[in-house]
Formats: C-alpha cells, structure tokens, sequence
C-alpha cells in the first residue's frame, strides 16, 4: 500500500515538474526568437547589409521547439507565427524592406501574444 501511494506521490511530481519545466522553457524560447526578430527589424530599417541571420536564428528556434509548442499552446497560434516567420524569410529575397519589417513585426506580435497568455496550469496539466 506505501508503494502505490509513493508511486502515485512520484508520478503528480512528475507531472507538476514537466509542466513547470515547460512554462520556463516556452518563456525562455519565446523571449529569444521576440529578441532576434527585434534585432531584424531594427536592422532591416536601418537597411544594413547581411540580413536574414537573425531571422533564420529565430526560425531554428522555433523549429526546434515546434514539439514543445504543439503539446502547449494551440495549433492555429504555432500555425500563425510559422506563416508570419517563413512569409518574411521569402519577403527577404524581394529586398522589399517595409513589407519584410511588417511581416517580422507580426511574427513578434505572434511570439509575444504565445508569451504572455499561453502558459500551461494546473488545469492542462491534468
């Protein structure tokens, strides 16, 4: 009987762990893609050369985070930001530099709206 209620004790900490561990990862992902696609902007209206690192860093980030995101936040927001991400990355290549500095500001509004409200609790936890 002190083993199922140990194991059933390990199992919700566990749970409650990945759930925490998840927020600060979406947090800390989410903050450095909105950091990067800053930078962009800022450096797409100063119209200097070599553009397109920060974004492709960005678009790393969230292709490499795109599991985490899926089990947390919902598919039409991942959807939206991936659109706004792969959109300016082929605006780039046109060189027009207001439509690709609208196209990284919605992809950071995008990531900026993920931050803010789309943190797992105790109710998605379960």
């Amino acid at each position: 009987m002190k083993v199922k209620i140990f194991l059933a004790y390990t199992i919700i900490g566990l749970i409650i762990t990945g759930g925490v561990w998840a927020r600060y990862r979406t947090t800390a992902v989410c903050e450095e893609i909105t950091q990067c696609l800053r930078e962009e902007i800022t450096r797409a209206a100063k119209e200097e050369p070599g553009g397109g690192d920060k974004l492709q860093r960005a678009i790393d980030l969230w292709m490499s985070n795109e599991t985490l995101f899926a089990c947390l936040i919902p598919h039409e927001e991942l959807d939206r930001v991936k659109q706004s991400l792969l959109q300016a990355q082929s605006i780039l290549t046109l060189d027009d530099m207001a439509e690709y500095q609208l196209e990284l500001t919605g992809a950071a509004s995008g990531v900026e709206i993920i931050l803010k409200y789309d943190h797992p609790d105790i109710r998605s936890i379960f």
